[in-house]
């Protein structure tokens, strides 16, 4: 069972990102983000009244997909299974620029070409439908700019 110590329905962005940065802190948003099991909320940040009824991509989101994620463990620990909400931003960056792995999120981070970083994943629905996506919309950005 989950435990809400506290419950806010934020009047605006602003006041729901300053609540959200005390990590025990979670916004709901269509309960996306509290996964079933045991666990406490300092604060329970509630969206519903900021008119965010849809998601939609745009120049500055690059891509927006929701994820679903299988049951699997983590640190040794079952994880039921659950969605992420991914949002994808084109940025440019130095290829020779050293790249970090944030050791309990990801692995295996690094620079791939468009078709390595399909076949860097594991997932098939992920990369049919996500990373396919990702690079056509690269392809596309990069021949608007001509750099294609």
């Amino acid at each position: 069972m989950i435990t809400i110590q506290k419950y806010v329905r934020a009047q605006s962005l602003e006041e729901a990102w300053q609540l959200n940065q005390n990590k025990r802190n979670r916004i709901l948003g269509g309960m996306l983000w509290l996964r079933l099991g045991k666990g406490s909320v300092g604060t329970a940040i509630d969206l519903c009244d900021l008119g965010l009824n849809t998601i939609e991509e745009t120049e500055e989101a690059f891509s927006i997909e929701i994820l679903t994620v299988a049951a699997h463990f983590k640190r040794g620990k079952y994880v039921v299974p659950h969605l992420h909400l991914n949002v994808t931003y084109l940025l440019e960056a130095n290829p020779a620029d050293p790249v970090r792995c944030k050791e309990d999120e990801n692995k295996a981070v690094g620079w791939f070409t468009l078709d390595g970083a399909i076949a860097a994943s594991k997932e098939p629905w992920f990369q049919e439908r996500v990373y396919q996506k990702l690079n056509a919309k690269l392809v596309e950005f990069c021949r608007k700019i001509s750099i294609f």
